[in-house]
């Protein structure tokens, strides 16, 4: 992990832990109180992908179409 950063974690001001732990780059700052409900909060926020898992599913498979963004990728000459 890169040398932390100067200053105080952003995430401290909200009533939840960090939702990067120990891997934050302001972990300095961090409390090393850890309860059973804070790890718990920790687990629901750890979960980023707001997709459901069929459009997850889809988008790994490349089923899904961008028209819009291939449109532009032509007009540039990258695809």
């Amino acid at each position: 992990k890169p040398k932390d950063l100067a200053g105080d974690c952003p995430f401290l001001d909200y009533e939840e832990p960090c939702p990067y732990g120990i891997t934050c780059r302001f972990a300095g700052s961090h409390k090393d109180v850890c309860t059973t409900e804070s790890l718990g909060t920790h687990q629901r926020m750890s979960e980023r992908n707001g997709l459901n898992k069929d459009v997850q599913k889809l988008l790994w498979k490349n089923k899904v179409s961008f028209p819009k963004a291939d449109l532009q990728l032509k007009m540039l000459g990258l695809s």
